[in-house]
Parts: structure tokens; C-alpha cells; sequence
């Protein structure tokens, strides 16, 4: 099989929307999202002054019930 992956996601489309009718098919894609900008970089600030202790402090103040 020398089908591109091109080739297989038009074939994946068509079936999809075959099968699930033109609304279905767009409520299933619609469900999915490219996003933007880079969340490796935007994690990397989030998470790199945390700390275990803080971690743990957070995870014992939703158990609680308490506002982190």
C-alpha cells in the first residue's frame, strides 16, 4: 500500500462524513482544535518556580475543600 497520508485522510473524511451525516461530522470536528501558541515554553514558565512541597500543599487543599 503506497497510500500518503494525504490519501488517508481524505478517504477518513469522506467515510466520516458519509456515515455520520453532514451535522455529526461537523459536531465530531468541532471537538478538536489546532490551538496556538507554544506550550512547551508557556508550561516551562508555569511550572518552573513549583516545587514539590508545593505540589503537595495544593493537592491537600482540594482534598480539604479549601480555595488553593
Amino acid at each position: 500500500m503506497n497510500a500518503t497520508l494525504n490519501d488517508i485522510n481524505r478517504k477518513a473524511h469522506a467515510v466520516l462524513a458519509r456515515e455520520l451525516g453532514p451535522v455529526e461530522y461537523l459536531l465530531f470536528f468541532r471537538q478538536y482544535e489546532t490551538g496556538h501558541g507554544d506550550y512547551t515554553r508557556d508550561r516551562w514558565n508555569w511550572l518552573n518556580d513549583l516545587t514539590l512541597d508545593d505540589i503537595v500543599k495544593e493537592a491537600e487543599q482540594l482534598e480539604s475543600g479549601e480555595a488553593a
